[in-house]
Protein backbone atom coordinates (compact mmCIF):
# COMPACT_ATOMS: atom_id res chain seq x y z
CA UNK A 1 0.00 0.00 0.00
CA UNK A 2 1.36 3.47 -0.82
CA UNK A 3 2.30 5.67 2.10
CA UNK A 4 1.04 9.13 2.96
CA UNK A 5 2.82 11.84 0.99
CA UNK A 6 3.96 9.49 -1.78
CA UNK A 7 1.82 11.26 -4.40
CA UNK A 8 -1.10 8.82 -4.34
CA UNK A 9 -4.73 9.23 -3.32
CA UNK A 10 -7.49 6.70 -2.82
CA UNK A 11 -9.78 6.87 -5.85
CA UNK A 12 -12.45 4.47 -4.62
CA UNK A 13 -13.25 1.68 -2.16
CA UNK A 14 -15.43 -1.24 -3.28
CA UNK A 15 -16.80 -3.92 -0.94
CA UNK A 16 -18.27 -7.28 -1.99
CA UNK A 17 -21.10 -7.43 0.55
CA UNK A 18 -22.26 -3.83 0.61
CA UNK A 19 -20.13 -2.21 3.31
CA UNK A 20 -19.51 1.51 2.79
CA UNK A 21 -15.99 2.80 3.49
CA UNK A 22 -14.53 6.23 2.73
CA UNK A 23 -10.80 6.95 2.58
CA UNK A 24 -9.51 10.12 4.28
CA UNK A 25 -6.58 11.21 2.08
CA UNK A 26 -5.52 14.00 4.44
CA UNK A 27 -5.17 11.75 7.51
CA UNK A 28 -4.46 8.58 5.48
CA UNK A 29 -7.06 6.36 7.14
CA UNK A 30 -10.36 4.71 6.36
CA UNK A 31 -13.72 5.86 7.71
CA UNK A 32 -16.41 3.21 8.09
CA UNK A 33 -19.88 4.45 7.16
CA UNK A 34 -21.57 1.06 7.01
CA UNK A 35 -20.13 -2.34 7.93
CA UNK A 36 -21.59 -5.75 7.21
CA UNK A 37 -20.81 -8.73 9.44
CA UNK A 38 -18.20 -10.07 7.03
CA UNK A 39 -16.90 -8.26 4.00
CA UNK A 40 -13.90 -7.93 1.71
CA UNK A 41 -13.03 -4.47 0.42
CA UNK A 42 -10.59 -3.21 -2.19
CA UNK A 43 -8.98 0.26 -2.12
CA UNK A 44 -8.04 1.65 -5.53
CA UNK A 45 -5.05 4.00 -5.21
CA UNK A 46 -4.07 6.29 -8.06
CA UNK A 47 -1.57 9.09 -8.63
CA UNK A 48 -3.03 12.47 -7.71
CA UNK A 49 -3.43 14.26 -11.05
CA UNK A 50 -5.14 17.37 -9.70
CA UNK A 51 -3.71 20.67 -10.90
CA UNK A 52 -3.56 23.68 -8.60
CA UNK A 53 -2.90 27.15 -9.97
CA UNK A 54 -0.83 29.51 -7.86
CA UNK A 55 -1.63 32.96 -9.19
CA UNK A 56 1.36 35.27 -9.16
CA UNK A 57 0.33 38.59 -7.67
CA UNK A 58 2.23 40.78 -10.13
CA UNK A 59 5.06 42.14 -8.00
CA UNK A 60 8.43 42.51 -9.69
CA UNK A 61 10.20 42.89 -6.37
CA UNK A 62 9.78 46.64 -6.02
CA UNK A 63 6.39 47.20 -4.42
CA UNK A 64 7.00 45.31 -1.19
CA UNK A 65 4.17 42.82 -1.49
CA UNK A 66 4.54 39.31 -0.12
CA UNK A 67 3.00 36.36 -1.87
CA UNK A 68 1.27 33.62 0.12
CA UNK A 69 0.91 29.98 -0.80
CA UNK A 70 -1.40 27.63 1.11
CA UNK A 71 -0.70 23.92 0.73
CA UNK A 72 -3.77 22.35 -0.91
CA UNK A 73 -2.91 18.85 0.32
CA UNK A 74 -0.42 17.27 2.69
CA UNK A 75 2.76 16.01 1.10
CA UNK A 76 6.30 16.77 0.02
CA UNK A 77 6.86 19.99 -1.89
CA UNK A 78 9.76 20.84 -4.15
CA UNK A 79 10.82 24.48 -3.87
CA UNK A 80 12.91 26.34 -6.44
CA UNK A 81 14.01 29.95 -6.14
CA UNK A 82 16.12 32.37 -8.20
CA UNK A 83 17.79 35.52 -6.88
CA UNK A 84 17.78 38.74 -8.89
CA UNK A 85 20.69 40.07 -10.93
CA UNK A 86 22.69 43.13 -9.88
CA UNK A 87 22.52 46.32 -11.91
CA UNK A 88 25.09 47.51 -14.45
CA UNK A 89 27.13 50.69 -14.58
CA UNK A 90 28.36 50.22 -18.16
CA UNK A 91 27.65 47.87 -21.06
CA UNK A 92 31.04 46.22 -20.55
CA UNK A 93 30.79 45.30 -16.88
CA UNK A 94 27.66 43.44 -15.88
CA UNK A 95 25.91 42.90 -12.60
CA UNK A 96 26.38 39.59 -10.83
CA UNK A 97 23.86 36.88 -11.63
CA UNK A 98 21.34 35.73 -9.08
CA UNK A 99 21.77 32.37 -7.37
CA UNK A 100 19.51 29.32 -7.65
CA UNK A 101 18.35 26.92 -4.96
CA UNK A 102 16.06 23.91 -4.75
CA UNK A 103 15.04 21.59 -1.95
CA UNK A 104 12.17 19.42 -0.67
CA UNK A 105 10.04 20.18 2.38
CA UNK A 106 7.00 18.43 3.92
CA UNK A 107 3.86 20.51 4.40
CA UNK A 108 0.47 19.71 5.87
CA UNK A 109 -2.78 20.76 4.27
CA UNK A 110 -3.54 24.41 5.03
CA UNK A 111 0.03 25.30 6.00
CA UNK A 112 1.14 28.67 4.63
CA UNK A 113 4.37 29.71 2.98
CA UNK A 114 5.42 33.30 2.44
CA UNK A 115 7.38 34.19 -0.70
CA UNK A 116 9.42 37.36 -1.11
CA UNK A 117 10.72 37.91 -4.64
CA UNK A 118 14.03 39.71 -5.00
CA UNK A 119 14.14 42.86 -7.12
CA UNK A 120 16.75 43.45 -9.82
CA UNK A 121 19.55 45.88 -9.02
CA UNK A 122 19.23 49.34 -10.58
CA UNK A 123 21.52 50.44 -13.40
CA UNK A 124 23.38 53.68 -12.76
CA UNK A 125 25.28 56.31 -14.75
CA UNK A 126 24.46 59.30 -12.53
CA UNK A 127 25.74 60.96 -9.35
CA UNK A 128 22.63 59.92 -7.44
CA UNK A 129 22.31 57.27 -4.75
CA UNK A 130 20.11 54.50 -6.12
CA UNK A 131 18.26 51.86 -4.11
CA UNK A 132 19.22 48.22 -4.04
CA UNK A 133 16.96 45.48 -5.32
CA UNK A 134 14.03 44.59 -3.07
CA UNK A 135 14.87 42.15 -0.28
CA UNK A 136 18.45 42.93 0.55
CA UNK A 137 20.24 44.40 -2.45
CA UNK A 138 22.86 47.03 -1.54
CA UNK A 139 22.53 50.62 -2.75
CA UNK A 140 24.66 52.14 -5.50
CA UNK A 141 25.85 55.72 -6.00
CA UNK A 142 28.04 58.03 -8.07
CA UNK A 143 30.63 60.74 -7.47
CA UNK A 144 31.89 63.96 -9.03
CA UNK A 145 34.88 62.00 -10.36
CA UNK A 146 32.48 60.32 -12.80
CA UNK A 147 32.59 57.05 -10.92
CA UNK A 148 29.31 55.15 -10.98
CA UNK A 149 28.17 52.10 -9.07
CA UNK A 150 24.99 50.16 -9.68
CA UNK A 151 23.00 48.52 -6.91
CA UNK A 152 22.89 44.85 -5.98
CA UNK A 153 20.05 42.44 -6.67
CA UNK A 154 17.75 41.20 -3.93
CA UNK A 155 17.31 37.66 -2.66
CA UNK A 156 14.26 35.51 -3.28
CA UNK A 157 13.23 33.46 -0.27
CA UNK A 158 10.43 31.24 0.98
CA UNK A 159 9.66 30.91 4.66
CA UNK A 160 7.05 30.11 7.26
CA UNK A 161 7.07 33.69 8.55
CA UNK A 162 6.32 36.86 6.61
CA UNK A 163 9.01 39.51 6.30
CA UNK A 164 12.13 40.62 4.50
CA UNK A 165 15.14 38.38 4.92
CA UNK A 166 17.03 40.88 7.06
CA UNK A 167 14.18 40.89 9.60
CA UNK A 168 14.37 37.14 10.18
CA UNK A 169 17.86 36.85 11.69
CA UNK A 170 16.31 35.84 15.03
CA UNK A 171 13.87 33.43 13.36
CA UNK A 172 16.20 31.42 11.16
CA UNK A 173 14.13 28.27 11.71
CA UNK A 174 11.28 29.97 9.82
CA UNK A 175 13.47 30.43 6.72
CA UNK A 176 13.13 27.45 4.37
CA UNK A 177 15.09 28.39 1.27
CA UNK A 178 16.89 31.42 -0.18
CA UNK A 179 18.69 32.30 -3.40
CA UNK A 180 20.94 35.33 -3.06
CA UNK A 181 21.00 38.26 -5.45
CA UNK A 182 23.97 39.29 -7.57
CA UNK A 183 26.32 42.17 -6.81
CA UNK A 184 26.28 45.52 -8.59
CA UNK A 185 29.15 46.90 -10.70
CA UNK A 186 31.44 49.90 -10.53
CA UNK A 187 32.58 51.90 -13.55
CA UNK A 188 35.14 54.64 -14.08
CA UNK A 189 36.72 55.81 -17.31
CA UNK A 190 40.03 54.00 -17.55
CA UNK A 191 40.99 50.60 -16.13
CA UNK A 192 39.16 50.83 -12.82
CA UNK A 193 35.92 48.93 -13.38
CA UNK A 194 34.73 45.49 -12.40
CA UNK A 195 31.91 42.97 -12.56
CA UNK A 196 29.56 42.16 -9.73
CA UNK A 197 29.90 38.77 -8.06
CA UNK A 198 27.19 36.15 -8.60
CA UNK A 199 24.96 35.00 -5.78
CA UNK A 200 24.62 31.33 -4.96
CA UNK A 201 26.41 28.34 -3.55
CA UNK A 202 27.43 27.97 0.08
CA UNK A 203 29.25 31.29 -0.30
CA UNK A 204 28.50 33.90 -2.97
CA UNK A 205 31.10 34.58 -5.66
CA UNK A 206 33.61 37.40 -5.28
CA UNK A 207 33.49 40.41 -7.57
CA UNK A 208 36.26 41.21 -10.05
CA UNK A 209 38.41 44.24 -10.74
CA UNK A 210 40.96 45.42 -13.28
CA UNK A 211 43.59 46.90 -10.94
CA UNK A 212 45.72 44.87 -8.54
CA UNK A 213 45.89 47.69 -5.99
CA UNK A 214 42.10 47.72 -5.58
CA UNK A 215 40.40 45.00 -3.56
CA UNK A 216 37.29 43.35 -4.96
CA UNK A 217 34.21 42.74 -2.84
CA UNK A 218 33.73 39.27 -1.40
CA UNK A 219 30.66 37.07 -1.56
CA UNK A 220 28.24 36.71 1.33
CA UNK A 221 28.03 33.55 3.42
CA UNK A 222 25.13 31.67 5.00
CA UNK A 223 25.06 34.03 7.97
CA UNK A 224 26.62 37.31 6.83
CA UNK A 225 26.75 39.70 3.90
CA UNK A 226 29.83 40.20 1.75
CA UNK A 227 32.72 42.51 2.61
CA UNK A 228 33.24 45.86 0.92
CA UNK A 229 36.57 45.21 -0.75
CA UNK A 230 39.09 47.17 1.26
CA UNK A 231 37.12 49.04 3.90
CA UNK A 232 35.00 52.17 3.70
CA UNK A 233 37.93 54.26 2.40
CA UNK A 234 40.92 53.34 0.23
CA UNK A 235 43.39 55.98 -0.98
CA UNK A 236 41.06 58.56 0.60
CA UNK A 237 38.25 57.49 -1.72
CA UNK A 238 34.92 56.13 -0.52
CA UNK A 239 34.47 52.40 -0.93
CA UNK A 240 31.56 50.10 -0.24
CA UNK A 241 30.18 49.14 3.15
CA UNK A 242 30.08 45.60 4.47
CA UNK A 243 26.83 43.69 4.29
CA UNK A 244 24.97 41.93 7.10
CA UNK A 245 22.55 39.03 7.45
CA UNK A 246 20.02 39.31 4.64
CA UNK A 247 21.31 42.70 3.50
CA UNK A 248 24.00 43.53 0.96
CA UNK A 249 26.44 46.35 1.70
CA UNK A 250 25.94 49.73 0.01
CA UNK A 251 28.25 50.80 -2.78
CA UNK A 252 30.03 54.14 -2.36
CA UNK A 253 31.10 55.46 -5.78
CA UNK A 254 33.97 53.03 -6.28
CA UNK A 255 32.13 49.85 -5.34
CA UNK A 256 28.87 48.38 -6.54
CA UNK A 257 26.10 47.36 -4.16
CA UNK A 258 26.86 43.88 -2.92
CA UNK A 259 24.85 40.74 -3.25
CA UNK A 260 22.54 39.35 -0.63
CA UNK A 261 23.39 35.98 0.89
CA UNK A 262 22.42 32.56 -0.40
CA UNK A 263 20.79 30.22 2.07
CA UNK A 264 19.19 26.80 2.24
CA UNK A 265 17.61 25.73 5.51
CA UNK A 266 15.12 23.27 6.90
CA UNK A 267 14.81 20.99 3.89
CA UNK A 268 13.77 17.39 4.40
CA UNK A 269 16.22 16.24 1.76
CA UNK A 270 19.60 17.58 0.64
CA UNK A 271 18.99 20.56 -1.61
CA UNK A 272 20.90 21.55 -4.72
CA UNK A 273 22.66 24.87 -4.82
CA UNK A 274 24.20 26.58 -7.80
CA UNK A 275 25.46 29.88 -9.15
CA UNK A 276 25.06 29.00 -12.81
CA UNK A 277 24.66 32.54 -14.11
CA UNK A 278 20.91 32.93 -13.85
CA UNK A 279 20.18 36.15 -15.71
CA UNK A 280 16.99 37.77 -14.45
CA UNK A 281 15.78 40.63 -16.59
CA UNK A 282 13.08 41.01 -13.98
CA UNK A 283 12.95 39.31 -10.62
CA UNK A 284 12.33 35.72 -11.65
CA UNK A 285 9.60 34.14 -9.62
CA UNK A 286 9.95 31.00 -7.52
CA UNK A 287 8.29 27.77 -8.58
CA UNK A 288 6.55 25.53 -6.07
CA UNK A 289 5.22 22.08 -6.88
CA UNK A 290 4.00 19.06 -4.98
CA UNK A 291 5.05 15.90 -6.75
CA UNK A 292 6.08 12.30 -6.55
CA UNK A 293 7.68 12.39 -9.99
CA UNK A 294 9.07 15.87 -10.35
CA UNK A 295 7.49 18.09 -12.97
CA UNK A 296 7.43 21.85 -12.83
CA UNK A 297 6.47 24.75 -14.98
CA UNK A 298 7.15 28.44 -14.56
CA UNK A 299 6.47 31.67 -16.39
CA UNK A 300 8.97 33.51 -18.58
CA UNK A 301 10.36 35.90 -15.96
CA UNK A 302 7.92 38.70 -16.64
CA UNK A 303 5.56 39.94 -13.97
CA UNK A 304 2.15 38.93 -15.29
CA UNK A 305 2.06 35.16 -15.81
CA UNK A 306 0.68 32.81 -13.13
CA UNK A 307 2.49 29.94 -11.52
CA UNK A 308 1.12 26.47 -11.85
CA UNK A 309 1.49 23.86 -9.13
CA UNK A 310 1.12 20.23 -10.13
CA UNK A 311 0.43 17.21 -7.98
CA UNK A 312 0.95 13.84 -9.58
Amino acid sequence: MPTKGSGYIAKSITCKNGSVLVWDNDNWKVEVKKLETYDTCNVDFTLDDLVYNFDYNGTNGSDGSVQEFTAPVSGKYVLEVWGAQGGIASSTYIGGYGGYSTGIVSLTKGEKLYIVVGGKGTNNSTLETIPGGYNGGGNGSGSANLVYSSSGGGATHIGKASGLLNTLSNNISDIIIVAGGGGGTSFQTGPYSGNGGSGGGYIGNNGTNTQSDYVYGSGGSQTAGGSSGGGSKVNNEDRGLNGSFGQGGNGQHYSGGYADIFYLFGSDYPGYTSNNNVTNAFAVRPVISLKSNVFWKSGDGSADNPFEIYTE
